[in-house]
């Protein structure tokens, strides 16, 4: 079972509960609602340990950008 399926959200705010926050950019006020309606979901430890098996903490290491791209942000 996919895990937002079981608490009725959609897949988009699964990455809200292990901290993930995309980019705040919303054409509608449906997709904010969306967000702010994921902070409020309590994952037990089976459903962390789900996401941690498919998507680890470990797997985004680095910086975003080349080096050349690194030195334009936050100017």
């Amino acid at each position: 079972m996919v895990i937002a399926t079981k608490f009725g959200v959609v897949r988009s705010q699964e990455g809200r509960w292990n901290g993930i926050n995309g980019k705040p950019e919303y054409v509608q006020r449906k997709y904010l609602e969306e967000n702010v309606t994921a902070t409020n979901i309590q994952l037990a430890a089976e459903d962390l340990s789900r996401i941690e098996a498919v998507a680890p903490k470990s797997i985004a290491v680095g910086d975003r950008y080349p080096s050349s791209g690194m030195s334009e942000v936050n100017r």
